[in-house]
């Protein structure tokens, strides 16, 4: 394993558990989802991201997953990544 692969590997087990105790509070799931998408539209707004472009795109993959899964394709759909435009270019609406 490379070390810049180890270091990403470790960053996300930290930032996995991290999430777990954060959320962990006896809360429904429903809360729980309902959270940590609030926190990721804060993400996105303080780091100029279209959280509605990047839901749009995360719908897109969700969907190509759920076809390969249920075998009705026989590969991944996923298109080429778009750059991602500020949240105030023109049709990115960040909410």
């Amino acid at each position: 394993m490379r070390p810049t692969t180890a270091i990403a590997l470790a960053a996300t087990v930290q930032l996995m558990e991290h999430i777990q105790q954060h959320y962990a509070s006896g809360r429904g799931a429903d809360e729980f989802v309902v959270d940590m998408l609030a926190d990721l539209q804060h993400f996105c707004d303080s780091h100029s991201l279209s959280f509605a472009e990047l839901e749009r795109r995360s719908s897109d993959y969700y969907r190509a997953e759920c076809a390969v899964r249920n075998g009705t394709v026989s590969t991944p759909a996923r298109s080429q990544p778009t750059p991602l435009r500020p949240a105030g270019a023109a049709g990115n609406a960040s909410q």
